[in-house]
Order: structure tokens, then C-alpha cells, then sequence
């Protein structure tokens, strides 16, 4: 659930944008201790008496109070809207959601969900709620209070019960005094059944939002367990901490979220009650040394305040906004990062100590000299000089054949010893690690000098351009590369049906980059797909006028983790949000079954469409958690429903779990139960997690001029994936198959015994790669396809052609049969993805499989329950 800034200026539609906070942090961050036996204090991080630039002496009250028209926080993972509860001083200010369904994982309200400096009043975290021990045990709260007090601190009390055992009370108190920039957060847990109780943790579950998490001695984004003095996490403009009173976290962390643990199998006696406290810090900027400095004030420790000026080859220079200088220990690990604000200087309080500094690559400039010697001292000011280069800048533009530029994403990879550059956080459209996505085909970046080689793409049907650039100080380099549509997908449209974003909580991104993404990415039909929640971000795709790219459509990813007994998750679209009802009229989950929800779902005044998503990822995963047995064709779980239409055999980037999903869907072919297979990516960033890699190439009667779409096209697109069923799941290859005339989804006649004829024609951009092809059988068994022939004309193999935009397959298999059976042809290349892809293994490699062709042997006229 993370973050690094950027120090750029993107150039959309003729209008600068100044992107914030260039960041790049080194991968270790040396344990750091915060001073321990402070329970009970009140005034958690004041600025002593002997410090820079302190605070005013007699700071404003702490106020607490309903939100009103007007008063939301800015930024893209703010959520807070009117009605719900906000806590603020002169320094900070904390929104709570008013009760009711909850955000993201969240069961109710009375959670922490934004946050943010008074002054730039931009949050970037995504949400905090109770953990106890095991997700998603939580507190569910009913009641929600708030007061000032007479010492000048104000206080927000949340009030309910366990989520899995009603008997045990929770009551929450979120405190916060005057002129502190942290939060004290106290929950306590009261057994009031007559029996004893065990809980099995007392922590905080926290989506960090557009916030990068990181802890002592871990590198940034770090993934797995963690223990030190803090949890933290840095945004763009804003930075957050979580410690306790006695400063110690315990964590295990995912992508972007992480969950606490303060103690362990708590027991209570009938009666017993138990209480745990912890600190939320926020930061000035977005970066380290902001949080840090806070967190050696709470605990008395020193610090002194650092300003770093920054010296070109004509004289200072101010500090542009994003630049970045890193405080170095002498046996050079990076202490802390400091990030400008958009002020003549980079300036930021640091612990005492004697240090190296240095600028960081960023805001296009890199360092001219070595890093300076800094002492800095208690309550006192150190001032130090840098010598920089110049910024330079890179211009881009993507055209089609006929020069109207299109929306396309612009890789950059350092050159002949030059760095290959941090733009940004990976869960951002615009500037993200080293791309550029923009809607428009235009873009700007500043890059330190040196040689980068450029890439220009946009999505599977498309040509890439290549480039090799040499950016210099004070000059602007421009690449210009043509996009050619070169794959022929006439008749299907590209979707992607299984996305997320910062309305859900658990993913940190903002609604236009999530509609920005797809659209650099040739993504034409995107469904909202969030937890438990009806969203619909068409209003966004139409505010940026890509209506001729892409069209999105509002569902809900039915989701079950917060029961006792989940049964998974389970995608429905398209659907209607309702803003009157919780979570916009999302399907009520708590306490029922999938063929309850299901049921539901078909109840609906219009068709839908039934997803299994990611079917076998364990608890979350529907064939898992209902025990679905091949051999049968279904599931043998208490609520189990064959009732849906669509299989998710392709999640993301997990190739085993594509395989057995894979051995599902021939299994459920085999006993005659026909669904549509679909790849998505279920992606909850950016860079990293792109969408459309992988997607579902689906039949339609009309995949043109997406700019009329409507709802009768809508209803098509469902009838495609409940009764046609003629898709491709791909990352890469676009395939056609046919037999007699006849493709995916329909039936076709065949001699039982003889040879059947199967023709092929494979499609790709010459830049992705296509090595072989063979095909699976319903009644094959589960197991690698057969007769994977090598795409290529040295082996006497069916030719490959190709030139240098696109090559072609066409070929004939021969497949033979005895009884009705069905058939996919899978494609399958070996380079990685590597130019439009971030990462790299097997889950980069190109792969397709088309749905099923049903093979009737026996003339009757039917196969497989078709």
C-alpha cells in the first residue's frame, strides 16, 4: 500500500506542469532510535525552547468538528467529504470517515482516513483502522463522538465491537494537542462475555497511499516483515510515521499496505479490558527527514536544522521545487533525505551529528563536485553549498501515421554510464520512475545531462519508436516517433475487467492516473472494479477527452476477507452507483453466501456479468475457498454457485497461478459447464503493474468509434462475454482462430477419429516476440499444450514473417478427436516485455490463449453443453 517524488514538468495540452519532489533514496536506512518510556505524554512532538525557527509560543487550540462544504483535503487520495470528521491544529489535520459502510478494507467508519500538513492541506495516505492480529479482525465501530478540551487538545472517540466476536468493546480515542504534528491514538478492548477471550494481536493495519513505505534498516518499498523504532511512510508532499509510546513496531508489509503488531495472543479474563497506544506522525515535506526529526523530538532527542544551497556554473541557483539532497553518515549510508519545497534553499532539521551531503539526481540537475563535510548541532543552524549542473530537459511527442498525436508512455534507460532516471512514485500517470505517461502524445521531462535511450509506445497493436538522446545542461533534446496500428484486431475490443484505485483504499492510484494508464496502454474498455464499492470514473475519461480512446464501465469486486468462511471474490458488471446507499450500492457481503450474492446480482434490472477473479489465490480465491474439485467440474463449499459467466484465468502477473486457473477452465469445459476465460491484471499501481498487461481481447459487434459508445453497446459487450464467448487472453500475440469458417464459442462439426484442420493466423508488432504455438483439449487433462511447434523456418515449422513492424503467422494444426471435446490454441514467446514492462522473469514473456472452439464429434449438433 508507497511512494518516491518527482522533479519534473509535463507538458499536456499546451499547459506546464510542475510535477514535486525529485526523490531517490538510497537501499539502506540506518536504525534510527526513538527514545522509549514516554507513555502518557500529551504534547508528543513540541519544539524545544533552544530549536530553529520554533513554533509560536502560545499555538492555536486543537479543533475538532464536522467536515463542511469546501473543507475536503486536496490531493488524489483524499476521500474525506462532508459530514465526516475532522481533527486539526495550526500544524496538521486528520480526517476521520462518518460511520456507515467503511472505506476499502475498512468494515466501518471512525477510521483514519486522510492526512496532511495544515498548510499544504494535501493528504496522500490512504486509510489506518484497527488490527488484531489476524486481517481482517478490526473494530467495527457504531458510535463516534468528538469534543475540545479544556487544555487546548481535541479528541475524536470511536466506539463499537470486534468484527468476528461481538462481545468484545472497542472503544478508539484520537487525540491531538496544539502545535503537535502527531496524532496519540489509544484503543482499548473490553471483554464483557462471561467466558475468557483471546485476541490475537493489538496493532493497526495501514494502506499507505501515495506514501512509499519505509522503516529502519529497509531499503524503500520494502516487502516483508520489519521491526524498529517506526513504520513510516514518504508521499510527494507529505510523509507520515507510526510508532508507539515505548518505540517499538513490529510489521509484516505488501505492495502498499502494512500491518502492525504491538502484542501478541492477548488474553482477557471475563470483565479485563486491555489498552495499547501508538503515535501517527506527519511530516512537513515529503521526505525522511521531516518524520524522523518529529520522531527524535518526541522522545527529547536532538536535532538541528541543515540548509543546503545549491551553486550553478553561474551562480546560485534556487532550489527547485523537488530537488533533493541526501545527508550521508561518513562511512556514506544515507541518514536521511531532504526534499525542497519550492524555497530559495533544500532546508530540513536533521539529528546532530557530523555528516557528508550531497545532491541527489533530480529536478534535472545532478551534482558538479564531491559531497561537503556538514556538522550539525543541537538548536543551532548549519549552512552548506552545492555545486550543480544546469537542468536539461527531454521533449517527446507520439503521432499516428497521419501526425495527430495520441496518448503513449515515453521510457527512459540511461546510456553509456548515465544513470537511468527516478522520476517518480510507480503509482502516478505523468511522471513515474522512469516514464513519462501522457494523454496527449506531448511531454516534458527534466533529465540530468547525459545519454538516455528513449522508447515510445502505446499497447499491444502498436509499433514502438526508438531513440538514442543525449540531453545537455540548459538544452532541450526533442524525439518524435510515429505509433503505426499494425495488428489487425478488427472486431474485438481490448479490455481490461479487473482494476483498482485510490477510491478503494488499498491501491494509491488517483482516479485520472488510473484512466491515464489505461489509455497510454491501447487499454479500449476498462471496468472499475473496486472492493465493495460501486465507482464509476467515466466522468474523468470525458474531463480529459479521451472518449475516442476509452470507454469505462462502474462494477464491484465482490470481496469476502471479512468473513469467517470467505468465499472470495467475485467481479460483477457493469452496474449503476447509487451515492444515497453505502459504498454506492455495492452488494451487501457480511454473513452470506456467494449463491446469496450471486442472486443478487441477477436480480438486477439489467444483464451483468459474473467474474471468478483470481480463482486460485487461496482465501481470497473462490475455487479454493469452496473446495472445486476438477474431477467433477465443481465446487463442493457450503454456498458454492456455478452461476457465473466469466473465469479469470490470467491474474496479473502470476504465471503458476495462470496455469492451474488454466486447468479450471478445461475442467469446467470438460463437465460441460462453458464460461468465457479473461485476463486482467487486477492492477493497484502503475509502473510495474500496467494495465492491459495482460487483457482480454473480446468479440463485439462493433469495436469502433468508442466515442459513441452507449448503453446499448454496453449490453453487447455483456452478451459477447455470456453467450459468444470468442476472446483472446493476451499479453502480446493477437490470435484468429477457425475451423470450417467457425471460431471460439461456436460449434463445429467433426470426424471422430480423423484429422481436423485447424487454421491459424498469429499477430504481433515485430518488437514483441512469438516462439511457438500448440493447443489444449477440454478432455486432454490439465497439463503443458500439445505439439508446441516452433514459430520459425529452420526446422521446417510453419514460417514466421516478418518485417520490421509486425510479424505473421499462418499455419494449420492438425488435431484429431474421438468424442465431443473443445479446443484453445495457446502462443508463446521467450524475450521479455522488457521495453513497456517493468520487471522481468517468466510473467514478462508473451502468452495467449484463445477460448474454446466446441468440437462436435458424435452430429448431434451440440458439444461440451453447448
Amino acid at each position: 500500500m508507497a511512494t518516491k517524488s518527482l522533479g519534473l514538468s509535463l507538458v499536456v495540452a499546451g499547459i506546464a506542469l510542475v510535477a514535486a519532489g525529485c526523490q531517490r533514496e538510497s537501499d539502506y536506512i540506518p536504525p534510527i532510535a526513538v527514545s522509549p518510556g514516554v507513555q502518557g505524554r500529551m504534547g508528543l512532538v513540541p519544539r524545544h525552547a533552544g530549536a530553529v525557527a520554533p513554533r509560536a509560543a502560545a499555538p492555536g487550540r486543537a479543533r475538532a468538528h464536522v467536515m463542511k462544504a469546501g473543507e475536503a483535503l486536496l490531493g488524489t487520495n483524499a476521500v474525506g467529504k462532508p459530514g465526516d470528521v475532522m481533527l486539526e491544529n495550526d500544524e496538521i489535520v486528520l480526517v476521520f470517515d462518518a460511520l456507515g459502510g467503511g472505506v476499502g478494507f475498512a468494515e466501518s467508519g471512525g477510521n483514519l482516513v486522510d492526512a496532511a500538513d495544515a498548510k499544504v492541506r494535501r493528504d496522500e495516505l490512504g486509510q489506518m483502522f484497527t488490527f488484531f492480529g489476524v486481517f481482517p479482525r478490526q473494530a467495527v465501530y457504531d458510535a463516534l463522538t468528538f469534543r475540545d478540551e479544556p487544555d487546548g487538545s481535541a479528541v475524536v472517540v470511536a466506539k463499537g465491537k470486534e468484527l468476528y466476536e461481538p462481545s468484545l468493546a472497542i472503544e478508539t480515542v484520537y487525540r491531538l494537542s496544539p502545535g503537535d504534528r502527531a496524532m496519540l491514538v489509544t484503543t482499548t478492548l473490553a471483554n464483557t462475555s462471561r467466558a475468557p477471550l483471546v485476541v490475537p494481536g493489538l496493532g493497526d493495519a495501514v494502506q499507505w497511499g501515495m506514501a512509499e513505505r519505509y522503516a529502519p534498516g529497509k531499503p524503500r518499498g520494502f516487502r516483508g516483515p520489519s521491526e524498529g523504532a517506526f513504520l513510516g511512510g514518504v508521499g510527494v508532499t507529505t510523509s507520515y510515521a507510526l510508532t508507539t509510546t515505548d518505540a517499538h513496531v513490529e510489521a509484516v508489509s505488501g505492495s502498499t499496505w502494512s500491518d502492525t503488531f504491538q502484542e501478541r495472543d492477548v488474553k482477557l479474563a471475563p470483565g479485563a479490558s486491555k489498552s495499547y497506544a501508538r503515535v501517527f506522525v506527519v511530516g512537513e515535506r515529503g521526505d525522511t527527514a521531516s518524520v524522523l526529526a518529529e520522531l527524535l523530538r518526541t522522545s527529547g532527542e536532538d536535532v538541528g536544522t541543515l540548509t543546503v544551497r545549491l551553486r550553478g556554473p553561474k551562480g546560485e541557483v534556487p532550489a527547485p521545487l523537488g530537488a533533493r539532497v541526501s545527508v550521508r553518515t561518513r562511512d556514506d549510508h544515507e541518514l536521511v533525505g531532504i526534499v525542497a519545497a519550492g524555497t530559495s534553499a533544500v532546508v530540513g532539521d536533521v539529528p546532530k551529528g557530523s555528516y557528508l551531503v550531497a545532491y541527489a539526481p533530480s529536478a534535472g540537475r545532478v551534482a558538479r563536485g564531491k559531497p561537503v563535510p556538514a556538522v550539525v548541532e543541537k538548536g543551532k543552524a548549519t549552512e552548506v553549498w552545492l555545486d550543480v549542473t544546469e537542468p536539461g530537459a527531454l521533449a517527446f511527442a507520439c503521432a499516428d501515421t497521419d501526425g495527430r498525436n495520441l496518448p503513449c508512455k515515453a521510457t527512459f534507460v540511461g546510456a553509456n554510464g548515465t544513470e537511468t532516471p527516478d522520476l517518480g512514485t510507480p503509482h502516478r500517470a505523468g511522471f513515474a520512475r522512469n516514464r513519462v505517461l501522457t494523454e496527449t502524445g506531448v511531454g516534458e521531462a527534466q533529465l540530468p545531462p547525459g545519454d538516455y535511450d528513449v522508447v515510445l509506445s502505446r499497447g499491444l497493436e502498436h509499433t514502438i519508436a526508438k531513440a538514442r538522446a543525449t540531453v545537455k545542461a540548459g538544452e532541450t533534446v526533442r524525439v518524435e516517433g510515429t505509433l503505426e496500428r499494425v495488428v489487425d484486431t478488427s472486431g474485438y475490443l481490448a479490455c481490461d475487467f479487473h482494476q483498482h484505485s485510490m477510491l478503494g483504499a488499498d491501491a494509491p492510484v488517483g482516479k485520472r492516473d488510473r484512466v491515464v494508464s489505461n489509455a497510454v496502454e491501447g487499454v479500449e474498455l476498462a471496468a472499475t472494479t473496486e472492493h465493495n464499492l460501486v465507482a464509476d470514473l467515466s466522468g474523468i475519461v470525458k474531463e480529459l477527452s479521451l472518449e475516442a480512446w476509452l470507454v469505462h464501465v462502474p462494477g464491484d469486486e465482490v470481496t469476502t476477507d471479512a468473513q469467517v468462511r470467505p468465499f472470495g471474490h467475485l467481479n460483477v458488471f457493469p452496474l449503476v452507483p447509487d451515492p444515497a446507499k453505502p459504498r454506492a450500492g455495492a452488494f451487501p457481503v457480511r454473513g452470506r453466501l456467494a449463491r446469496d450474492v450471486v442472486r443478487d446480482a441477477r436480480a438486477l434490472p439489467h444483464p451483468v456479468v459474473v467474474q471468478v477473479n483470481h480463482p486460485r489465490s487461496g482465501r481470497t480465491g473462490y475455487f479454493d475457498a469452496l473446495a472445486f474439485d476438477r474431477t467433477k467440474g465443481e465446487g463442493t463449499g457450503e454456498g458454492y454457485t456455478a452461476d457465473f459467466d466469466a473465469l479469470e484465468v490470467w491474474n496479473g502477473r502470476d504465471e503458476t497461478q495462470r496455469g492451474r486457473a488454466t486447468d479450471d477452465y478445461f475442467a469446467l469445459l470438460a463437465a460441460r459447464r462453458p464460461v468465457t476465460p479473461t485476463a486482467n491484471t487486477d492492477t493497484h499501481g502503475v509502473v510495474g503493474e500496467e494495465p492491459g498487461y495482460p487483457r482480454t481481447m473480446v468479440r463485439v459487434d462493433d469495436d469502433t468509434h468508442l466515442e459513441a459508445w452507449d448503453a446499448g453497446r454496453t449490453a453487447g459487450l455483456v452478451r459477447s462475454l455470456t453467450k459468444t464467448r470468442d476472446v483472446v487472453v493476451t499479453n502480446g500475440p493477437f490470435v484468429r482462430v477457425t475451423i470450417d469458417g467457425k471460431g471460439p464459442g461456436q460449434v463445429v462439426r467433426v470426424r471422430s477419429g480423423a484429422p481436423t484442420r485447424v487454421k491459424v493466423r498469429i499477430e504481433a508488432p515485430a518488437w514483441i516476440d512469438l516462439a511457438f504455438v500448440g493447443y489444449r483439449l477440454a478432455r486432454g487433462g490439465p497439463g503443458p499444450e500439445r505439439e508446441l511447434a516452433k514459430l520459425s523456418r529452420a526446422d521446417g515449422r510453419p514460417a514466421l514473417q516478418c518485417d520490421a513492424k509486425r510479424c505473421v503467422a499462418e499455419l494449420e494444426l492438425a488435431v484429431t478427436v474421438a468424442a465431443d471435446d473443445a479446443l484453445s490454441v495457446v502462443v508463446r514467446g521467450v524475450r521479455e516485455l522488457r521495453e513497456v514492462m517493468d520487471g522481468a522473469g517468466d510473467d514478462l514473456r508473451p502468452y495467449a490463449m484463445t477460448s474454446a472452439i466446441f468440437l462436435d464429434a458424435d452430429g448431434d449438433g451440440r458439444s461440451l453443453g453447448l
